[in-house]
């Protein structure tokens, strides 16, 4: 769950604001009692914002029970005293995670590695989010896990463009075989009048998928690869841009 720290602030302001006020004696007047009504509403609503479901009904029995005839101040500042003693036991049983400022970007981010990319390669958008996640919450070697199964969905584009079988293979042979279909563009009878450029694409894609294997994929895949924020954030912004690029030309359709 997603909040900011603001929203939480403003509950834990008015709930200790409530129960340090100074009431008076007797029934409230109407305009206090429909204001106060409002004010308690808003404070519930927040409270399941906030994932805090026992504190917001609490809260929202509060309201109901200020629309009997008869609303007191004391019944009020009781009642506002539950309502904060069960936000307090309630928030002791939670885990609240920061995120900077500088990595509240990668969060929840599905299309953190731009449009093109999560148009053409739609089954990475979950390892994208994830490595997104991962990087935001301090998780590195998280982050390059599932940026290497990003990784992998453009491999497998690449691997069917040239026909080639990729799903539960070795990247290693799936590679040597691109290149070797690579090699043979220029000599196909049906050929383009760009196969110079393709060739030239999808030669590049492939030395630098081996590229990528040998640094990265096969220390992580195999639980050898531990990796720090400088490494995770450098790695994060290399995937990025080959995967940007192989989506000019490539798609999981295609």
């Amino acid at each position: 769950m997603r909040f900011a720290l603001h929203q939480y602030l403003h509950v834990v302001k008015v709930l200790l604001g409530w129960n340090q006020m100074t009431y008076g004696e007797g029934a409230f007047p109407p305009e206090d009692n429909e204001k106060l009504r409002v004010a308690v509403g808003e404070i519930a609503t927040l409270l399941r914002d906030l994932g805090l479901t026992v504190s917001a009904r609490r809260a929202e029995v509060m309201v109901e029970q200020m629309q009997n005839p008869g609303s007191t101040w004391q019944r009020f500042k009781i009642a506002a005293g539950e309502v904060y003693n069960v936000f307090r036991c309630e928030s002791e049983d939670r885990l609240f995670l920061y995120v900077s400022p500088d990595r509240a970007r990668f969060y929840e981010a599905p299309q953190l590695f731009g449009e093109s990319v999560h148009k053409a390669f739609p089954s990475a958008s979950y390892d994208v989010e994830q490595a997104g996640n991962c990087y935001a919450l301090g998780f590195n070697t998280g982050c390059v896990f599932h940026l290497m199964r990003v990784l992998e969905r453009g491999l497998v584009a690449l691997a069917k463009r040239f026909s080639i079988p990729a799903e539960h293979s070795n990247w290693h042979n799936i590679i040597e075989q691109i290149k070797s279909k690579v090699r043979t563009i220029g000599s196909e009878a049906s050929r383009l009048p760009d196969w110079k450029e393709q060739q030239e694409f999808y030669s590049q894609a492939a030395s630098h998928f081996m590229t990528l294997k040998d640094a990265w994929r096969n220390y992580t895949a195999h639980a050898r690869g531990k990796y720090d924020e400088t490494e995770a954030r450098r790695i994060l912004e290399n995937v990025q841009g080959f995967m940007e690029k192989l989506a000019s030309r490539l798609s999981e359709e295609s």
